[in-house]
């Protein structure tokens, strides 16, 4: 059994979301054990130059027009190249009716209506959970699954979490 994660790469700092990524669509899967596995031709890369992070099986509550342009086509791509078949999808609104929401991972950052309180994703003893930034306060994704609007991550989006550092400063005068 594989369970879907995604990678941060640290070499080139960008985020993998699915195999084809990689280049020669070499695949990448975590076992149940933890360990990454890397299929032929990745030679070049040790499971050290990544970060994993396991999916929730929760999709947030973005709503297809409040997607950038990239966004868009990785989920077009995504729905139209599976097992290489060629799909019915001309463009990329027509896949636009598939949305369900961005898929929710560990390091997320997301809100929950109000944008100045922020949430990370993150494990907590037995499992994902919304951990709120600059604050010892949880939330269960579940429960707050139909709020969550994931706003961005903590590789590809850090000046989210800058805010932080500023309190300390504050708080040290």
């Amino acid at each position: 059994m594989n369970i879907k994660i995604r990678l941060w790469d640290k070499i080139s700092n960008r985020m993998i979301y699915e195999s084809r990524d990689l280049e020669n669509d070499d695949m990448v899967v975590m076992t149940l054990d933890g360990e990454l596995q890397f299929a032929s031709g990745l030679e070049n890369y040790h499971r050290n130059d990544f970060i994993k992070m396991l999916y929730t099986g929760l999709k947030d509550n973005t709503k297809w027009n409040q997607l950038s342009q990239e966004e868009k086509e990785r989920f077009y791509h995504q729905n139209c190249s599976e097992d290489g078949r060629t799909i019915k999808y001309q463009n990329i609104d027509d896949v636009k009716y598939l949305w369900e929401g961005k898929e929710i991972y560990e390091g997320d950052i997301y809100h929950l209506g109000d944008k100045n309180i922020k949430y990370l994703v993150v494990w907590h003893d037995t499992g994902l959970i919304g951990k709120q930034v600059g604050s010892s306060s949880y939330a269960g994704l579940e429960h707050w699954q139909d709020r969550i609007e994931v706003v961005g991550n903590i590789y590809e989006n850090p000046e989210l979490m800058e805010w932080r550092c500023k309190n300390v400063k504050r708080k040290e005068m």
